[in-house]
């Protein structure tokens, strides 16, 4: 079948590229037909404008040659005549004859004289010019009453003026005749030019006649062979769709049945002898939910020519054997070719299954697989939806709900048994709800209850109840019998309160107040309670702190320490102080602002490890300067021999030189890990790591902790270096840990000096180095991270 739709189409393109060629050449040879007509209407017009031109030369020759005649002859006159009135009058005439004769003259020239006239003139201006001249003077001796002069003039005449004369004469008779010539030889080539081209003419009208002839023979056969050749693909697409998957009804312009394929049997319920004839009213009951009508009044209004709007995919075919189809619909006009409707054509596709598997697909998509409730994304976009759909300001609740005793259930049963008793906890708290509520499952053991529409102490009442549900819930595994808790945050949301994000935050956050409080209660407050609201900053600031650690938004600074003893002179010692950007990359944030955050979720260890890498690395990068860096670590760090064991690996892959690193270890961090911190002591110096005690003396702890931690400095707590000039027992304080530093062989630091008179008090006890903005304040170190804005007011 493809091989012979491949021959009719090559053979339908043979015979239009047929007809195409035979039209083009038609439309050549009338093309060259009309350019001939013009060539020789404009050469016959050129021929016509020759011979008006020289038809007016001639004319105006005649003129010039009688002009010529008439003035020798009135000259002659003037001689004779005896009235003086009269020999004026006769030259007043002359002078007319003359300004004539100038005038002929001047438009003969205008109309273009070819060089062989042009010569003739000028050889006639030579040989007449003398005689002219004679002629005016005969004629002004004319005038005179003295015989002599009289008789003068008429000598000038006899014997200059009238030999010349015939010069003139002749010569305007040559050119008189030459233009005659030139004006019948014009004539003969026009005639045997238009002779010519009509014998052309009649050749070409010839062959467009046969041209078209043939052209004509050819389109009849073509014509016979189509309406062969349309019969035949009349069976073919009736067999067609006979056999297509999808259903075909067609109809006539009043909307009667007339053909009904196998597919569309099937699904109507009828054969086709019974469907055609009838109306698609009658035959096909098929209704569009969305748009609510028939699709027959679909199909009506676009035989009757009014614009159709598009049918809905939510179509229900209302089958004669009394079975219901959902159906994808496609109505098309047959159209005539001059436009007219002459009917439709339905077809319609079963996408029943195809719905139904779809309508599960989505609903996978928007419920949780174990639980069967919303998911974390549905549920968010459903109470989103929520908070803006309202009217008149309702108010809403939501709460998150966090098992307490999940964990236990999933460590002594396994995982299995953790996810029964969710699906079953699930199934067992969903009637305790509304509804029009919202129920969903937001990670492993979080729940999340959004009730809409309703009072703070209504929606309290149904959380209670779930609480109390929760407690009576018992799960049985294994003959094992668990009952577990509830930690839930309740929020009262007010209205046109849209943010879903930061009410999440906010009861998420009441949710962790709820467990740190006891746990198995409801912790229930408002959007803008001050608890409520520090914990949702310290959220965000979280966010903030992994955000820089990701994206390396923190940046370094450092602190020179100053030398201020005998033995520490040369030492060039930098305190390494962090500081992070803000989200737009411009500004510097205090470590005030988040190391209190990251000190209290945890999250020190990870700021140590991403320091003190960035450090190894500096000091790696620059093998010729001497300076030694001194890095701070937090007792997250000091507490966990995992982050231990990655700084000693970050030291040793970069090979760190010996002698460039101190580590600032504080006094109470040291003495609650002592062990602990002392073996890692111990072993950061085997890398040449020195060790330092920080903030030494806020703990009040024994010196007796000094000889058993192996240390390099002492840097004395700096709330006694401040009150140094005002309180007595704060220089003694000081003295006694110089002292006994030095008698274990420490160097002591002191810091926070912010004047002279508190480093000439500290040099009188002889403080090894010091450490203040009295030096100088912290200053950038890794420029690749710092803004363009940055400057020392900055740095604080």
């Amino acid at each position: 079948m493809a091989e012979n739709n491949n021959q009719s189409s090559a053979s339908n393109s043979r015979i239009l590229l047929s007809l195409i060629g035979g039209f083009i050449s038609i439309l050549i040879a009338m093309l060259f037909t009309w350019y001939i007509s013009l060539q020789q209407m404009a050469y016959v017009s050129s021929v016509i404008e020759k011979s008006q031109v020289n038809s007016t030369k001639m004319d105006l020759v005649a003129r010039l040659m009688e002009v010529a005649r008439s003035r020798t002859r009135l000259t002659m006159k003037m001689i004779h005549t005896d009235d003086i009135f009269e020999r004026d009058e006769i030259n007043l005439e002359l002078d007319r004859k003359a300004t004539e004769f100038s005038i002929n003259r001047q438009k003969l020239f205008e109309l273009g004289l070819s060089e062989k006239e042009l010569q003739r003139f000028t050889e006639l201006d030579e040989s007449v010019g003398p005689a002219l001249r004679q002629q005016r003077i005969a004629a002004q001796l004319a005038l005179s009453d003295d015989i002599s002069d009289r008789q003068k003039a008429t000598d000038i005449l006899l014997n200059d003026v009238y030999p010349v004369q015939g010069i003139t004469v002749d010569t305007f008779s040559l050119m008189l005749h030459e233009y005659k010539e030139q004006i019948a030889i014009s004539s003969q080539q026009a005639q045997d030019q238009i002779n010519r081209d009509k014998n052309l003419n009649y050749l070409i009208f010839g062959a467009i006649f046969t041209l078209s002839f043939v052209i004509i023979l050819f389109v009849i056969r073509h014509i016979s062979l189509t309406a062969r050749h349309l019969n035949t693909e009349k069976e073919k697409a009736q067999n067609t769709i006979r056999s297509l998957g999808d259903a075909v009804i067609t109809t006539d312009r009043n909307n009667v049945i007339e053909y009904v394929n196998q597919t569309a049997e099937t699904l109507i319920g009828k054969a086709s002898s019974e469907l055609v004839g009838q109306t698609l009213e009658e035959g096909f009951r098929a209704y569009d939910k969305k748009r609510e009508c028939w699709v027959w009044e679909a199909a009506q209004k676009l035989i009757s020519g009014e614009d159709l709007d598009p049918l809905s995919r939510n179509i229900t075919l209302y089958s004669f054997d009394k079975l219901e189809y959902e159906v994808t619909v496609a109505i098309s006009p047959i159209v005539d070719i001059h436009g007219k409707t002459n009917g439709i054509i339905v077809s319609f596709h079963d996408v029943t299954q195809s719905q139904e598997l779809l309508k599960k697909i989505q609903y996978q998509a928007t419920h949780d697989a174990l639980t069967g409730l919303l998911n974390r994304r549905e549920f968010e976009a459903r109470v989103s939806k929520s908070l803006t759909l309202y009217e008149n300001n309702p108010t809403h609740a939501m709460c998150l709900i966090d098992l307490d005793s999940f964990k236990a259930v999933n460590d002594a049963c396994g995982h299995a048994a953790g996810d029964q008793l969710l699906k079953q906890l699930s199934e067992f708290l969903l009637p305790k709800i509304r509804r029009s509520d919202f129920f969903g499952r937001l990670g492993g053991d979080e729940f999340g209850i959004f009730l809409s529409n309703t009072d703070s102490e209504h929606a309290y009442q149904i959380i209670s109840g779930v609480l109390n549900a929760i407690k009576e819930f018992q799960f049985i595994w294994d003959n094992k019998h668990f009952r577990i808790g509830a930690s839930i945050g309740m929020i009262d949301i007010p209205s046109n309160f849209t943010d879903y994000s930061y009410l999440y935050k906010a009861v998420d956050t009441a949710c962790y107040i709820a467990k740190n409080s006891g746990r198995n209660q409801i912790k229930r407050v408002n959007i803008d309670d001050s608890t409520l609201t520090s914990k949702v900053v310290e959220s965000d600031w979280i966010t903030k702190i992994n955000n820089a650690l990701e994206n390396d938004s923190f940046i370094l600074c450092g602190q020179s320490i100053q030398p201020l003893s005998l033995r520490t002179q040369g030492r060039k010692h930098i305190e390494v102080l962090i500081r992070m950007l803000d989200e737009n990359q411009e500004d510097i944030i205090s470590p005030m602002a988040f190391i209190p955050v990251a000190e209290r979720y945890g999250m020190m260890d990870k700021i140590d490890l991403w320091v003190f890498n960035q450090i190894c690395q500096l000091i790696v990068e620059t093998p010729l300067d001497h300076t030694v860096y001194a890095v701070n670590l937090s007792g997250q760090t000091l507490s966990s021999k995992d982050k231990m064991m990655e700084l000693r690996k970050i030291a040793d892959k970069l090979e760190l030189p010996p002698g460039r690193l101190c580590l600032e270890i504080t006094e109470t961090v040291a003495i609650a890990n002592l062990e602990q911190a002392r073996k890692f002591m111990e072993n950061m110096q085997s890398f040449g790591c020195y060790i330092a005690l920080d903030d030494f003396g806020s703990g009040l702890s024994s010196f007796s902790y000094l000889k058993s931690l192996p240390l390099d400095y002492i840097k004395i707590d700096g709330s006694f270096v401040q009150s140094i000039l005002s309180d007595k027992s704060s220089m003694v304080m000081i003295d006694a840990i110089h002292n006994v530093g030095k008698k274990l062989g420490l160097i002591t630091i002191a810091e926070f000096i912010e004047n002279k008179k508190t480093l000439d008090e500290l040099n009188a006890i002889g403080i090894d180095m010091g450490q203040g903005y009295y030096f100088d304040k912290p200053r950038p170190l890794l420029l690749k991270n710092f803004p363009d804005n940055y400057s020392q007011s900055s740095q604080a």
